[in-house]
């Protein structure tokens, strides 16, 4: 396998912590933490030895932040006076469907013992992904020994030891028979076992995750860069969080109103997690089948079935052998054929529509709407809060001309359904589902989760210079479980 390689643009530091502090001056800091022993998470670190920043890089950005080069000498030696017992690592492995990625996130303590700071993460990642080795598990392992080496280069030697490191597997892996997914779990870990890196029991170190845990980690990520998490508001200040993929979709928020405690409780929809000294109750839901490419295949058989134009059992024998050309839907206009993949099967989709068909947006409602039913379970508290958007969400709104990519925004849900209006009405070759899709998510947003045409969804790619993925908040879960672990052993 070839070795993975770091670029300067996959590294983000936090550019105010770096002002800031050089701001308050060096001199200061150095006499508080030599008294003050800070502790992350409401944990005590073991000091460790100054040491100089591993990875950063220089260019400039809109808020007019510098980042300096490890290249720049007389910077790099501030930064070793500034990096003391103060600072801590955390490695997370990310082994999706499409490839295998690794961030390395590096922490400092607040000063004044609040929340953790993040400076900066590595990223790299390769197309891999470990599914593509089922039957060949020491490959994966060459996987991750590669994107490994990436890590433990990026972390001063000084820190290996007590940075915690763990693999997370996503739909790459639960769609493999139990055994083999497991046999590359085993083998991952065994080499985790081989590095000096800190590793944790088996189950918190390597696990396959479902969509409710990606949702409960996404919600940590967006509220520990917004900095709410630790502060005193943070009950009623949190912001929720959904995800819409491509096989299923995702609700997670910190309710508000003692009744939807009451009824997701029994449900199983209320979980509770910890920050610091601060639980939480989070709401969340993960909606199996209606991520954006499941529900348009099943909404397309659901045509299919209503127009007698085949059983589901002849769309099955189709997609058994790779092909199907099975599908219409009144979602394309008149005489229009479009092809897509999904799950290793290519669909050839006609539009059914006849000549007196004029509005495309209503008939695609209707069938959306008849296909998603009551699947999804409303609560009231929910109508008239916003909510950080992410995966297809912020995709179709960046192919819609909401936003754009770079810089994101603030879009009300009746902002999406003009769009879906605007594309059913013209055509683009070059994106031809983006009618039905955005009519899906339209349906989704008001009939799904009943949202009302001024809730206000917020669309970006990153908070503060880091980006939204579920890998930050799943390293926070890991570096609790790595101080629990030590508490425990200091009192044995």
């Amino acid at each position: 396998m070839p070795g993975a390689k770091m670029t300067p643009g996959q590294i983000r530091p936090n550019y105010k912590l770096i002002s800031v502090l050089v701001v308050t001056g060096v001199t200061l800091f150095l006499i508080y933490t030599s008294v003050h022993n800070g502790t992350p998470f409401g944990r005590a670190l073991v000091p460790g030895p100054k040491v100089s920043l591993s990875r950063t890089h220089g260019d400039w950005l809109a808020d007019g932040y510098r980042t300096f080069s490890s290249d720049d000498i007389a910077w790099n030696e501030m930064l070793q006076d500034l990096l003391t017992n103060s600072d801590f690592y955390g490695v997370m492995f990310d082994a999706g469907s499409t490839g295998t990625r690794v961030h390395v996130f590096h922490f400092q303590n607040d000063i004044n013992g609040g929340p953790p700071i993040l400076v900066s993460e590595i990223f790299n990642k390769t197309k891999h992904g470990l599914g593509e080795f089922a039957d060949s598990p020491q490959e994966a392992v060459e996987v991750v020994s590669n994107l490994l080496s990436v890590a433990m280069k990026s972390i001063p030697s000084e820190f290996w030891a007590s940075t915690p490191v763990a693999l997370k597997a996503t739909a790459g892996l639960r769609l493999l028979p139990h055994s083999k997914a497991q046999a590359l779990l085993d083998a991952v870990y065994e080499l985790f076992l081989q590095s000096p890196l800190h590793v944790e029991s088996k189950n918190n170190t390597v696990a396959i995750i479902d969509g409710i845990h990606e949702g409960e980690f996404v919600w940590f990520t967006v509220n520990f860069l917004k900095g709410v998490l630790g502060s005193p508001d943070h009950s009623t200040n949190t912001t929720g969080v959904l995800d819409l993929g491509g096989g299923s979709t995702q609700i997670t928020f910190a309710p508000r109103h003692q009744e939807t405690i009451d009824e997701g409780r029994p449900l199983g929809l209320i979980k509770q997690f910890r920050f610091m000294k601060d639980t939480f109750l989070l709401y969340t839901h993960s909606y199996l089948g209606l991520g954006l490419k499941e529900a348009r295949l099943e909404t397309l058989k659901l045509e299919q079935q209503k127009m007698g134009l085949g059983s589901v059992a002849s769309t099955q024998a189709h997609e058994e052998s790779g092909v199907d050309t099975n599908l219409s839907t009144v979602c394309l206009p008149l005489n229009v054929k479009a092809t897509w993949e999904f799950a290793g099967v290519t669909h050839e989709t006609r539009s059914s529509n006849g000549l007196d068909m004029v509005d495309i947006f209503t008939s695609c409602s209707d069938v959306t709407k008849e296909f998603m039913g009551d699947k999804v379970y409303r609560p009231k508290e929910i109508e008239n809060r916003s909510f950080y958007t992410s995966s297809y969400f912020l995709g179709k709104g960046v192919e819609s001309g909401l936003i754009t990519r770079e810089f994101g925004g603030i879009v009300r849900v009746k902002e999406f359904t003009r769009v879906a209006k605007e594309a059913c009405k013209s055509y683009d070759a070059s994106n031809p589902f983006l009618c039905m899709d955005l009519v899906y998510i339209n349906t989704l947003l008001t009939h799904g989760y009943g949202f009302n045409s001024e809730t206000e969804l917020v669309m970006n790619e990153r908070i503060r210079g880091f980006e939204i993925s579920w890998a930050l908040g799943a390293t926070i879960d890991l570096l609790h479980t790595h101080w629990d672990s030590n508490q425990q052993t200091a009192k044995s």
